[in-house]
């Protein structure tokens, strides 16, 4: 049986511009690659729990803050809705209660607390045995 490709590791991955992520997220959904999170996923990085198969670590960090218009450095409601849609159910309802995207401050959720939420443990995936890309272009092999 051949293993599903597990696209990348996130190891760190401190966001960036919206379009640009949801142009990733749209790619690998079609690509049916798979994205793990085991480190620091910041801002537009958390758009990544909108892969269809993405799993994280209980001990992977997410950090939630409000977009920023690049002109003018005010929040931007609209990227902040669009990144809320990106979300699964759970997170985004989190997100929504925690007012993680209203403020420019750093809001914090362990891999655990996205876990209890729904998100997919990766330490409860069904051992593939394959390689991994990790996003430092580095193999890395699974234990499986």
């Amino acid at each position: 049986m051949i293993a599903p490709l597990v696209l990348s590791a996130v190891l760190f991955d401190g966001g960036g511009r919206i379009g640009d992520y949801l142009d990733m997220v749209s790619a690998v959904n079609a690509s049916n690659a798979s994205i793990e999170i085991e480190g620091v996923c910041a801002s537009a990085c958390t758009m990544k729990l909108g892969i269809k198969r993405v799993c994280i670590y209980p001990d992977a960090q997410l950090w939630f803050h409000s977009a920023r218009s690049p002109l003018t450095g005010n929040a931007d409601p609209l990227a902040n809705r669009i990144m809320l849609q990106e979300y699964p159910l759970g997170i985004r309802s989190w997100v929504e209660r925690s007012g993680a995207l209203r403020s420019s401050t750093l809001t914090p959720m362990n891999g655990a607390e996205a876990i209890a939420l729904g998100v997919q443990d990766c330490t409860k995936k069904s051992a593939t045995g394959g390689a991994r890309q990790a996003e430092g272009g580095k193999k890395r092999h699974d234990a499986g």
